[in-house]
């Protein structure tokens, strides 16, 4: 059937894996030990593009992705199906949404839920200076970001924040104006709102903002949200349009992977010291966009330093690049 294809290019297992919240990380391209049963052996075999799976360990447990909703909820395959399609959003009828390569429909996904944030506020003056002294980041690129909607204030827990969030309102992540911690949820930098629905941390914000543009710079998090924001501004590369995923652990939801197709995507991974989480992310990402035809390439930060010394990590990092070396270090930043 046309939509079993269509569900098997649009999840992944590895994305369902994590929808699943099921134990130890899928490895693709290599052994892990299997999500199901406890097991001492690395015996489970995911492909590279996370397409399919064979567990050595249980002759029975192989498959393609309807196979693995089917060891994951204990279902049919015609339940599994269902799950999957429901996941996807697809339509009842495929036919009605493939006419001119028209996108998926997306007003209302399921399992994603707009959120009620009455209290968001665009902000003033003063709350864009702060940001701006905070993450190094222009005065009017910030003005740009407020302007489409995506960065909003709020005064939560008795502090000022900053909130990054998009048209959909099906995610929203906070940060303290005063650089501090969260300490109600265990001294977090990031604050994810609550209100959302299952699945959210994935949606990737800013996508559909980013319809009309030819150009998307991915980043992870909503630092380098902004810092985009920031180099666009740098660079007048008003083409393009920033958009964030809010964790290396997320891959991409698959509602919102085919908007995706077609555009020329730069991913700005993390290079964070004694973790591989930013590279790992990025691959999963870029395999995620070639799947639906965008043209993909990740961004180098190897190399450049920060003003203070130390190796840049991210693009929020490389604002604070001291401009009298970066002349050598001359290469375009967005795509």
């Amino acid at each position: 059937m046309e939509f079993c294809a269509e569900i098997k290019q649009r999840i992944s297992i590895p994305w369902l894996w994590r929808h699943h919240n099921l134990p130890r990380d899928p490895k693709p391209g290599g052994r892990c030990r299997s999500p199901f049963y406890e097991d001492n052996n690395p015996d489970f075999f995911l492909s590279r593009d996370g397409s399919w799976f064979v567990d050595h360990g249980e002759p029975d447990h192989k498959g393609d992705v309807i196979g693995f909703e089917m060891l994951a909820s204990g279902c049919t395959r015609g339940e599994a199906i269902r799950k999957l399609r429901e996941l996807a959003n697809f339509p009842q009828k495929l036919s009605a949404t493939r006419q001119n390569g028209q996108n998926w429909p997306i007003s209302s996904p399921t399992k994603l839920r707009p959120m009620e944030l009455d209290y968001l506020e665009r902000g003033d003056a003063n709350d864009l200076k702060r940001l701006a002294n905070l993450r190094c980041i222009d005065f009017e690129a910030l003005e740009k970001a407020t302007a489409a909607g995506v960065l909003q204030f709020a005064t939560l827990k008795g502090f000022r924040a900053w909130v990054v969030i998009d048209q959909t309102r099906y995610v929203a992540e906070a940060r303290r104006l005063d650089g501090e911690l969260w300490e109600h949820i265990g001294g977090a930098k990031s604050w994810t709102l609550p209100g959302g629905s299952e699945g959210r941390k994935s949606w990737p914000i800013g996508i559909l903002e980013a319809q009309s543009f030819r150009s998307i710079a991915l980043v992870e998090g909503s630092a380098d949200f902004v810092a985009a924001y920031h180099w666009i501004w740098a660079e007048n590369k008003f083409g393009v349009a920033p958009v964030a995923v809010l964790g290396a652990s997320m891959s991409i939801h698959p509602v919102a992977l085919p908007l995706f197709a077609k555009k020329r995507v730069r991913i700005f991974p993390h290079y964070d010291a004694g973790r591989l989480n930013g590279f790992d992310a990025a691959r999963r990402w870029e395999a995620q966009l070639k799947s639906v035809g965008a043209d993909v390439d990740c961004f180098d930060f190897s190399g450049l330093k920060r003003s203070d010394g130390q190796a840049v990590a991210d693009l929020n990092d490389l604002c604070l690049v001291d401009y009298e070396g970066w002349e050598n270090e001359v290469r375009e930043i967005m795509p």
